[in-house]
């Protein structure tokens, strides 16, 4: 979905018995629907990329595999595809992006994004224990919940889960997912300025904006961009 949201691009592909993953796939194609007018049409093929971020002036880039098995990031205007930048490179600055103007990326982050990048950012860490001890929740050098491991058919485990977890706007309250424990598998929610918490209806969720603009601290690469 672009900025404004009246835009959805997607992905049409087909199967077919190829070496190695499909995820560039030699049948990819890049397709745009128009929201308002319902109106869905073809943008550019062959589209062989999984990766791709936004830019202005309906400008697309995405990843690209090169005959080495390098990621190359490239640039579609509309008219013709450019490349920017060498294959895995490890950072291209937003400025070297484009020459004509200053260039304002836009992407969708997703829950691994959050999970991987902005949890840690905040604070957010599980520290284990060596031994059988519990598991402390820290969030900015404070511990909230220390949980016990149990065992299961394929032995020790942690009950928690740091994916879906994530902060309520405004950084105050935490919703942890816990769907395991055998105590309570759920959602628990925390205030992280008093330390209580409380329970959640099971299968709570939480769905935040995740993008470029909610999450301006990004870094582009050959490979696409990611939250960091």
């Amino acid at each position: 979905m672009v900025r404004d949201s009246k835009t959805l691009y997607l992905t049409r592909d087909q199967y077919y018995k190829s070496k190695m993953l499909q995820l560039s796939s030699a049948k990819g194609e890049l397709w745009k629907y128009e929201v308002e007018t319902q109106n869905l049409q073809p943008v550019l093929k062959p589209f062989p990329s999984y990766s791709y971020f936004l830019g202005l002036n309906s400008g697309i880039y995405f990843s690209e595999p090169t005959d080495q098995g390098n990621l190359q990031l490239k640039y579609y205007d509309g008219n013709r595809v450019t490349d920017i930048g060498a294959p895995n490179d490890a950072s291209i600055p937003v400025e070297k992006l484009t020459t004509g103007f200053v260039e304002r990326p836009f992407f969708s982050f997703s829950i691994i994004d959050y999970e991987e990048a902005v949890l840690p950012a905040k604070g957010v860490t599980m520290i284990f224990d060596k031994g059988a001890g519990p598991a402390r929740l820290e969030i900015r050098d404070k511990s909230y919940l220390a949980l016990t491991q149990g065992n299961g058919l394929k032995g020790a485990y942690w009950c928690d889960e740091m994916l879906r977890s994530v902060f309520l706007p405004g950084d105050r309250y935490f919703l942890m997912n816990v769907p395991y424990c055998g105590n309570y598998p759920g959602q628990l929610l925390i205030d992280t300025v008093t330390g209580e918490y409380q329970r959640l209806p099971k299968d709570s969720r939480v769905y935040l904006t995740l993008n470029t603009d909610t999450i301006p601290h990004y870094r582009i690469t050959g490979g696409g961009i990611k939250a960091k």
